[in-house]
């Protein structure tokens, strides 16, 4: 019996050493390979697919529909701020649309300025 166990832990280590060779070589990981190692109950396997880090591809547009969008609301937001200033102090209708106005264009040049 002890013979058997001795056996079935150097088979168990080298399926072990195998797999980690095996995840050296490819970057990524594998869902298929962790999902059958839960299912088989293999904890080395499982270990080894949670393991290795898969690269990560994501589209480059996604940096500038942010910076867009918060570039857009900075705008919006320190817009209605001078307004809301303005129109609270109780001024002139013709101050409020100036510096409303003068507001969009400074917020406009320096996000295009950066």
């Amino acid at each position: 019996a002890a013979v058997a166990m001795a056996q079935a832990l150097v088979c168990r280590n080298l399926s072990f050493i195998q797999a980690m060779a095996t995840a050296a070589a490819v970057p990524s990981r594998d869902l298929d390979a962790a999902k059958e190692a839960y299912a088989k109950g293999d904890v080395d396997a499982s270990k080894l697919a949670h393991a290795t880090r898969a690269p990560e591809k994501h589209s480059k547009v996604g940096g500038h529909l942010k910076s867009i969008v918060y570039g857009g609301l900075d705008g919006i937001i320190t817009t209605f701020a001078v307004v809301a200033g303005a129109a609270g102090g109780d001024l002139a209708i013709e101050v409020v649309l100036i510096l409303g106005i003068s507001s969009v264009f400074a917020d406009a040049l320096s996000m295009g300025v950066g």
